[in-house]
This record gives C-alpha cells, sequence and structure tokens, in this order.
C-alpha cells in the first residue's frame, strides 16, 4: 500500500469547496455528491446499497430510496480544518465501507461486516469533502463522475481538484413520494399555492401544474411527522410548507391546508398507517382517531374524518414520483 506522502495530503486539505456538509462527531448522514455536480430532485443522488448483508455493492441510488438503505454513520466524524480522524463508516449498525478488493485504483467499493483489524475499513473525511482510506492515497470516487443509478463506487487514486472525490454529509432526509389514492393511483394530493392557508386537495397525478412530490415520514417503525411541500425550482427546494390542519380543530369535516413548517407542531403531525390511512397524530379526539380523507375526488379540498380502514377516500399510498416531475 503506498504511503499517504504529505505533499498529496496537502494538495487535497488545500483545495476549497463551498457548501459542503462535514460530518461532526458521531453522525449518520447521507452522502451525496455536493451541488453543481449532481442532478436535480427528486432525481438527487445518494450513495446507497439494495440489501442489508455482506458484500453489497455501495452504489448511485436517488435520494428518494428508502432512509435506512442510504443512512451512512460516519463514527469519527470529518474535519473543517484539514485531515479528519480515521474511523470505519457504518450502515446498518454492523456493515462497513470498503474496498471489494485491494487498496489500489479501481477497486469498486461495498459493505462488509465491520472488522476493527481491517485497514480498509478506516476512512478519513477531510475539510476539502474527499474521503480516504486512512494512510493511503485512495479516495472514495464516483467511478467515471457517472451519476446514473446503480453505477458502484470505487477507491482512486486522490488527485486535486477531481470533483468525482468530493462528497457531502447533509441531513437524512424522508423520502420524497408522490401520495396517491390507493384504489386508482390517480389521484394526487397536491396544491396550487405556497401561501399560508392555501387548500390541499386531490388533484390528477398526470397535472404537472400543481405541486405535489412531499417529503413523507417513512412508513413502518411507528414513524410520523410533518408533510413537507417545495414550491422552489425543484422539489424539495425552498419555499417549504407543511401540511396543517386548519387552526388545530379536532373534529371530523376540518379542512386542510399549507402553513409554514413549525418544528413539533401537532398541527402538522401525520402518522401513515401500514394499513394505508393517513392519521392526525395531534387530534385529542378517542379512537379511531382523525385521518385525511378525499381520495376519490379530484378538485376536492382535503379533510379530516374519523378512520375507516374500508372508507376508499382514506386509503392513500406513497410513490416514487416520475423523472419528468419537477
Amino acid at each position: 500500500m503506498k504511503a499517504f506522502t504529505a505533499s498529496v495530503l496537502a494538495a487535497i486539505v488545500a483545495l476549497k469547496v463551498n457548501a459542503l456538509g462535514i460530518p461532526t462527531g458521531d453522525t449518520v448522514s447521507q452522502i451525496q455528491p455536493p451541488p453543481g455536480t449532481r442532478g436535480t430532485l427528486p432525481r438527487t443522488p445518494c450513495l446507497a446499497v439494495i440489501t442489508a448483508q455482506n458484500n453489497q455493492s455501495v452504489i448511485i441510488d436517488d435520494c428518494t430510496a428508502e432512509t435506512e438503505l442510504r443512512a451512512f454513520r460516519v463514527t469519527n466524524g470529518g474535519s473543517t480544518t484539514g485531515a479528519g480522524p480515521a474511523g470505519p463508516i457504518v450502515l446498518f449498525n454492523t456493515l462497513c465501507l470498503e474496498p471489494a478488493g485491494p487498496i489500489a485504483s479501481g477497486t469498486k467499493v461495498q459493505i462488509n461486516a465491520c472488522d476493527a483489524t481491517k485497514p480498509s475499513q478506516n476512512w478519513q473525511w477531510n475539510s476539502n469533502g474527499t474521503v480516504n482510506i486512512a494512510g493511503s492515497n485512495q479516495c472514495l470516487d464516483l467511478t467515471d463522475g457517472n451519476l446514473s443509478n446503480g453505477i458502484q463506487m470505487q477507491i482512486f487514486a486522490c488527485s486535486l481538484g477531481n470533483k468525482n472525490q468530493i462528497w457531502s454529509a447533509n441531513t437524512l432526509q424522508n423520502p420524497i413520494r408522490e401520495v396517491a389514492a390507493l384504489n386508482n393511483g390517480l389521484t394526487c394530493i397536491g396544491a396550487n399555492s405556497s401561501a399560508n392557508g392555501s387548500p390541499v386537495f386531490s388533484i390528477s397525478c398526470l397535472d404537472n401544474n400543481t405541486r405535489k412530490v412531499w417529503s413523507v415520514p417513512q412508513l413502518g417503525h411507528g414513524n410520523h411527522g410533518a408533510f413537507k411541500l417545495a414550491f422552489g425550482d425543484f422539489d424539495g427546494s425552498a419555499p417549504i410548507k407543511c401540511l396543517d390542519v386548519t387552526n388545530g380543530v379536532s373534529a371530523p369535516g376540518t379542512k386542510l391546508q399549507l402553513w409554514d413548517c413549525v418544528t413539533n407542531s401537532a398541527n402538522q403531525d401525520f402518522f401513515p398507517t401500514l394499513s394505508n390511512t393517513i392519521q392526525w397524530e395531534g387530534s385529542n379526539v378517542t379512537a379511531p382517531g382523525l385521518c385525511i380523507s378525499g381520495a376519490s375526488t379530484t378538485g376536492q379540498q382535503l379533510q379530516l374524518q374519523r378512520c375507516s380502514l374500508t372508507d376508499g377516500n382514506q386509503l392513500w399510498s406513497e410513490n416514487v414520483p416520475p423523472p419528468t416531475t419537477i
């Protein structure tokens, strides 16, 4: 293994890259190419794997992938002033990032059982966004600069200014989804305006003039939280508004609207259940609670109704948006 020379390290540390996320301490992040080198949301690329098992390829995939497939734990964090401390990068708590062969240019990257005795599982996250195997001049590299889904990462000789070797550790985001009627898949939840109080209603999923791609709480494991809708140039970009229960009225028939997102707001706390309903967690009514209703009729403002698993108006599915959606 070639020594990581002082001159190479100095050159890498000297490279300055704007808008990079540097992991601090023991941090769970989604790892992405930096702004300016990646595609537009909702087709923003993240590092991910397909499944949790040994020898799985580390690939590029949409950031719409389930969070557990792209939640990398950088155990020792990085540095904002130079070379970061060495340590493993972990997925699923027991699988670590490593080259699938020798520590040499062109070796593909995978996850494998964590082993503290393997030097190839020790990585440094540097202040310029490069991530190298500690003690080597081999950096995590976007193979051929190809951002297509399924492209496996590699290690390659660290090179000053090589954009394929610059990474950003960003806040782990919920999946981006269209929320469609379960019974027909043709009616989606959307809105036309980002103004506070704007109605949220059922629209055609083929309507490209209405905002309908949401950041949603990931289905399963009891996850709940805000449904966020972006009104920027691309899905996921500001301004962002949240699905909101008008005036927090806990009663059947209460209309749903958009409002400024407020952390831990009871009015904006929704639970996508495994039974395909979306229940308002802020409700103080007794079981069966209040669920989002309005899946069947295009143009209808959504409202709360008492939860019912037999009411098709309350049954929804979360779908990955098509590539043309903006």
